[in-house]
């Protein structure tokens, strides 16, 4: 997203023949030239000439074409204009990639699989288990009106505790999904921090339902690392890690 947002900086940086002359108004180089000749197709070029040319040399274009910029005040406020300019473009890109991103990671309106969507029931209160191949959610849950009394506990596959230590980072999310199954809200109800001891989560809300939800479903990810928690072994602490994630979309 850095490089992005100084994306309009790399482009807009002005080139040479925009910069001003040196000090004297002239220029040593030769260059071909649209005005009558020297002889041999090349004349002096001047920093002060009204005439456009594929000049080698600098030009003051913005002098030349900008008579009002020419003053020392006209110069410091196209220097200004240029600096509100980067800073516009640089804020846009870095908004529109932070936009596009947010709903490249949403899944709202996505359909859930049939296996995985979990009717809710009134009345008393209910347990039920969702199992993968790296965990399962333990839960109970209880409707009153439009709100879910929901906890439970996160238990970790045994290739998981067996084979790794902590937790890089871990979100479990709950999804609310209508009667199409399609999703139209969610929640991270367990999460684990930076290097947390790998073992199981409990978890206890009392959630908001979206009025036209019917049912649920759950997803996760994370990424578990074996070893390495000094922090003088580099970003990463070294040791060796994998990421496991569940995704509710079909």
């Amino acid at each position: 997203m850095i490089f992005i947002g100084l994306l309009p900086l790399i482009c807009l940086r002005r080139p040479p023949f925009f910069e001003r002359p040196k000090k004297g108004g002239k220029e040593n180089a030769l260059c071909p030239s649209l005005s009558p000749s020297l002889g041999n197709g090349l004349s002096p070029c001047r920093a002060d000439s009204p005439i456009l040319s594929p000049c080698f040399a600098r030009r003051p274009v913005e002098a030349a074409y900008f008579p009002a910029l020419g003053s020392a005040k006209g110069a410091k406020d196209i220097e200004t204009n240029k600096l509100i300019l980067y800073i516009s473009l640089s804020l846009f890109f870095m908004l529109s990639f932070t936009a596009c991103n947010a709903s490249q990671f949403s899944y709202s309106g996505a359909t859930v699989d049939m296996e995985n969507r979990i009717a809710l029931l009134e009345g008393k209160s209910h347990k039920g288990s969702w199992n993968t191949r790296d965990l399962s959610v333990n839960y109970n849950y209880k409707m009153d009106a439009n709100i879910m009394q929901l906890s439970g506990q996160v238990e970790f596959d045994n290739h998981l505790q067996y084979n790794f230590t902590s937790l890089d980072h871990f979100f479990l999310w709950i999804y609310f999904i209508d009667e199409e199954g399609k999703i139209i809200g969610d929640k991270a109800i367990a999460v684990a921090g930076y290097r947390k001891r790998l073992k199981n989560i409990s978890f206890d809300h009392n959630l908001q339902m979206p009025s036209n939800a019917n049912g649920i479903a759950f997803g996760y990810n994370g990424t578990a690392r074996e070893g390495g928690g000094g922090s003088d072994r580099g970003i990463d602490g070294g040791g060796t890690s994998w990421d496991f994630w569940k995704v509710p979309r079909r």
